[in-house]
């Protein structure tokens, strides 16, 4: 931190924003936005009634404060600000990041659920102080993304249920944070490549039974073939190839159990064009037939969550 300002903060020059002019949920305070800044924006505003969850995926910005301190936010860094705040954005170059405008008191709407986190008081500063940043490493900033983009979708597509959505993705987000969150280390272009693969998992989960080829989604990951498959094994353990047959796979147990589906039509409506392909992946994983399968956990004599554990596929 560094004394960069020029001329004290005049009244006149601060903005007084208040949570309604951003936010017209019914049921949950809380609306995500995604916010992309090429050019500097030096107006000084203060929250006068809502928390701002800032969340960086690209670039980098200096989040001046009142007091003269200034915070140097880099991908991967992830910065709570209370009501009362008082700051602004300024160097601000390819900076992309998302914020989280929210009620205070939805931190404390389970009591004492969040405060027993590690780094919570810590992440949780006073109005008038300057908060602590915390980083988030490539795999975890990864599991933020996913999360970030399911909000998105659920606040874009307003369907039934969508606040209450929100307000659970909003809190894991939060646990996932406090977790893995640390308080020291530089940021790196690392969270920016897991921003972009965490968008990619979240796509093909969406979107598993369909046509997905490597170079379609390294294309869209705006990255090479090549450094698309090294990058995405090395965060989720798995090639994109393997990580899309899980997924078709959990998919199929899925029906397997929930739907009368006749195998052949479970393998397509899964993502498999041909059945016998997707009856020996399927024995690959899970050591039986589909329909074995079917039979002994109907039956009761499977572990349904102990089997879909084989599948590996991590938790994002």
């Amino acid at each position: 931190m560094a004394n960069e300002q020029s001329k004290p903060i005049q009244v006149s020059d601060v903005s007084h924003l208040v949570l309604r002019q951003f936010c017209n949920a019914t049921k949950v305070p809380l609306v995500l936005q995604s916010r992309v800044a090429p050019a500097p924006n030096d107006l000084w505003h203060v929250h006068t009634d809502f928390c701002e969850l800032v969340i960086v995926v690209n670039g980098n910005s200096s989040n001046e404060f009142s007091d003269e301190r200034i915070l140097k936010m880099q991908p991967g860094d992830v910065v709570l600000m209370m009501p009362g705040s008082l700051h602004r954005y300024t160097k601000m170059r390819q900076f992309k990041y998302y914020n989280i405008l929210f009620a205070p008191e939805l931190l404390d709407i389970i009591p004492g659920f969040l405060s027993q986190m590690p780094n919570y008081e810590l992440f949780r500063q006073a109005p008038k102080k300057v908060p602590r940043m915390l980083h988030l490493e490539e795999r975890d900033f990864s599991k933020a993304a996913a999360l970030l983009e399911d909000m998105m979708q659920e606040q874009l597509n307003r369907s039934a249920g969508h606040e209450e959505a929100l307000f659970a993705d909003f809190y894991r987000l939060l646990v996932n944070i406090l977790r893995y969150g640390k308080t020291s280390g530089n940021a790196t272009r690392n969270s920016t490549i897991a921003f972009q693969l965490g968008q990619i998992i979240f796509y093909m989960e969406a979107h598993s039974n369909q046509d997905l080829s490597v170079g379609g989604l390294s294309h869209q990951a705006h990255m090479s073939e090549s450094s698309f498959r090294h990058r995405f094994k090395e965060l989720t353990g798995l090639s994109p190839l393997d990580y899309l047959i899980r997924l078709r796979l959990q998919k199929a147990v899925m029906m397997l159990l929930h739907s009368d589906y006749q195998i052949t039509q479970i393998a397509l409506e899964s993502g498999f064009s041909d059945s016998n392909y997707f009856a020996r992946k399927f024995r690959d994983i899970f050591k039986r037939s589909p329909r074995d399968f079917r039979l002994n956990a109907l039956q009761g004599k499977l572990n349904v969550n102990d089997e879909l554990k084989k599948l590996n596929l991590p938790q994002t």
